[in-house]
Parts: structure tokens; sequence; C-alpha cells
């Protein structure tokens, strides 16, 4: 079950294990939606898996026969996994003696913290009722599952306080739908040109990923500081073609308040190509970058970091990636810097360098195969459903 939010990466990574070897229906409450959904989707992750979705109008939270207009559409079960908040109070609607399983993706309250440190004190009002809520949230669920260690800590710090319950660290596959959209060719001038200029420079180019067009928090500690970080990297590093994906060029100078004549020349805008691009053509584009740029602002999963270890890519990092994910050692899965300024200097060092990039996309192939794969997920999943069922 979840409230608008199944479409992440790591959450279409996750279902699609478990679709390998269970029946799943996947419950989607849609603020925006006005009739119940029912459709089969393709998933792919490590693996292709089938699954039903069906997507809930947000109103039928106050609806005293939701049981009665849900049950019959998806049949039995034998057990719940649900992210929080509405989805959660659905799920418990929904659940009798079958088990309730908590998918934490993050705590705001860690995220209060990284926002403390950039300088936003308002957020301090809310530390608390982020605290009293998924202490709330914990107490209802079964089992919690987080997706990543720095969640998991505090998950495990509060569950140990109150309830007790078990919280266990799932780290989540990459994954993607299989619709039309992506699975047909599409031949047009703008596509031709976009696939000249991967090719033209496949092999060369540095890859980063921000989405300049969201507002709130996201633009403000996430796509704002990945856009400097390429930009400043890119202007200091004219003799290597950056790639931008997720946003154009124009967002960048409204955005980031520059001169159109002050973008580097050596900067490529994806998006000015086409608006949209499906996911087959976002996997040449990975496959043909030589390094990827990735930026983690707070203590929350990234789909980014994932979507470079899961292709295989050199990645150039933060700290925080590892604090996320303690198992990644720099100069081993990945680069890691531990400032932001840092970015420009990192690529000079090892852009020129094949032996250290081949070590690294060898070891990141190796670690997401071991920690974050379908058949790991799995592997663990089972034996949460052994321990809830019995």
């Amino acid at each position: 079950m979840y409230e608008g939010d199944f479409l992440a990466r790591h959450e279409l990574g996750f279902v699609a294990s478990l679709a390998t070897s269970h029946e799943v229906t996947v419950l989607d409450v849609e603020s925006n939606a006005e009739r119940i959904e029912i459709r089969k989707i393709l998933i792919k992750s490590d693996d292709v898996a089938s699954t039903t979705l069906v997507k809930i109008p947000a109103n039928y939270l106050r609806n005293r026969n939701f049981n009665n207009k849900i049950k019959p559409l998806i049949g039995s079960y034998d057990i719940i996994i649900t992210s929080a908040r509405r989805a959660l109070l659905l799920s418990r609607r929904l659940s009798k003696d079958e088990p309730l399983v908590l998918r934490l993706w993050s705590i705001r309250a860690n995220k209060v913290i990284d926002n403390l440190a950039h300088g936003v004190y308002k957020d301090i009002v809310i530390f608390m009722p982020s605290l009293i809520a998924n202490t709330y949230y914990i107490n209802i669920a079964d089992i919690i599952i987080t997706e990543e260690n720095a969640t998991y800590t505090l998950a495990r710090r509060i569950s140990k306080i109150t309830s007790r319950k078990p919280v266990v660290r799932i780290y989540p596959p990459y994954g993607t739908i299989i619709d039309d959209l992506n699975s047909r060719d599409i031949h047009n001038d703008s596509m031709n040109s976009l696939l000249d200029l991967i090719e033209r420079f496949r092999d060369t180019y540095i890859l980063g990923t921000t989405i300049l067009k969201k507002r709130g928090e996201y633009a403000k500690f996430e796509a704002l500081p990945h856009a400097m970080i390429y930009y400043l990297t890119a202007k200091k590093n004219p003799g290597i073609p950056f790639f931008i994906l997720g946003s154009t060029k124009m967002d960048f100078i409204q955005r980031l308040g520059i001169a159109g004549d002050k973008v580097p020349p050596n900067m490529f805008f994806l998006n000015d190509y086409l608006r949209y691009l499906p996911d087959r053509l976002i996997e040449r584009v990975y496959m043909g970058a030589r390094i990827i740029i990735n930026y983690i602002s707070n203590r929350s999963i990234s789909n980014r970091l994932i979507e470079a270890l899961y292709y295989g890519k050199p990645i150039i990092t933060n700290r925080m990636a590892q604090v996320l994910h303690p198992e990644l050692k720099h100069g081993i899965h990945a680069h890691i810097v531990h400032r932001e300024d840092y970015y420009p200097n990192a690529i000079k060092e090892v852009y020129e360098n094949d032996q250290y990039l081949n070590e690294l996309s060898k070891n990141a192939k190796l670690i997401y195969k071991s920690m974050f794969s379908s058949t790991t997920n799995l592997k663990i999943f089972n034996r949460i459903i052994t321990y809830v069922i019995t």
C-alpha cells in the first residue's frame, strides 16, 4: 500500500523483487484519483515481473465501507506491506489477523537535523511532531523495514524505547515500469539529435541529474545544490562534456540566476532535446557516461545513487552516501568527496585514470549485486515472511 509514491525507483525495484516469487497486488492512494482503477503492469529490475496496480482515491480514507469496496478487488492476502501516513491507516483497516509490515523511506526528524545544518532553523518546530508521528507508525506495525542506515538507526532507537518492534534494513533494488512509451521505438528529429549527441560523446561525458522545475524543500536542498555543483564543475573543467538530465538550459538560467552566455558551452541539457526521456533512453544515457556525479543533501534514500550502482558506473558522490550505506568504501565502490566544492578537483583527479574508473565500475556492480539486488531483497524478505506468519 502506497500514498502516491509507488512510482519511486526504489519502490518499483522492491515490488519487482517480491513479484518474482510471490503474487503481489499494489494499492496506491492518490489525491488526484477520481475513481478506482485496476491494471496489470510489468516492472523491470534485475528481472521483469508482473503485478496488479490498484489506484484508490484518497477520499476513501473517510469511507466507512472501505473494506467492502476494496477487498473484493484484491482477493485474499497473507501479509500487508505499507508506507507511512494515510497508506498505513488504510492498511490497518484492511488488516485483521494479517501481519502489517511498515516500510520507512526516511524519518522527517533526520531531515530536520540536516536542514538545520543548512541554516533552516524554523524547521526545529517540526522535530518533535516528526518523532511522535513516526513513533506512532512504528507502534502500529508488526515489523519495520528501512531502506538505508540513517533511518534504520533512528527507527531502532524509537522502537527500543517504545514498542520493541523488530526493525530490519533492506537496501532496495532499482526498478522501472515497462510501458508502451518505453518499449516502442520513437523516431523523430529531436530523438535522433539526442541519440547522435550520446554517440558523439559516448564514454567521455559526465552525467548529472537535477529537476529544477520542482519547488519547495526538494528544490532548495537538493535540485539547486545539484545544479550549482554541476555548473561549477563544468566551468572548472571546460574540456570535459557534461550532460544534464532532468532540467533544461532555461531552467538553469532562471533558477540559478545566471546569464545565458555564462552557461559553460560544455554543458548539454538533454531535456532541451526531449521534454520527457523514456526509461529506455535514460538507460542508454547512463550506459554511455564515463562518470556519474551524485550529491546527497540529507538522510533519505537516493534513487540517483542506486541508479548509478545498478548500471555499474563510476560514481563521484559525497560523504552522505556512506551515512546511508556504510558499506560503500571510498576508492573502491565510489569516489567520495567531503565537501561540495571538492567535486571540480575530483573530476580532474580521476577523469583520465582508466584503471581507477574500471575498478570503481566493477565494484559498483559487485556491491549492487550483494547489497541491493532483487535476489538479496527477496532472500531477506522471505525470512521476514517466515517470522511474521509463523
